[in-house]
């Protein structure tokens, strides 16, 4: 049963850095376009580069509701019965 938990709890936590990762490299292919723009062209004004500013709102908001999370449950040792984040995510598998 113990052992169950923790490669559940390994798994949650290999889920949640996934999210940060990818959620990273998301926000950096979101941004390079107009990066590129103003290395590229210093002093004049960029032209419109298109953003979808809730995608990366809620993407941040992911990163920081994983990150903090796992640094919660590592740094407190969350291990006191199952969680409700562990419930959604583990119905979402």
């Amino acid at each position: 049963m113990n052992q169950g938990k923790e490669r559940r709890r390994i798994a949650i936590y290999l889920l949640l850095f996934a999210v940060q990762v990818f959620g990273s490299g998301f926000i950096v292919l979101e941004g390079l376009p107009a990066f590129r723009q103003l290395a590229l062209s210093p002093g004049d004004q960029p032209a419109y580069t298109p953003y979808d500013d809730t995608a990366v709102f809620a993407v941040l908001l992911a990163m920081q509701g994983a990150y903090w999370y796992r640094y919660i449950s590592g740094v407190y040792n969350v291990s006191s019965g199952i969680n409700i984040l562990e419930n959604i995510i583990l119905v979402a598998l």
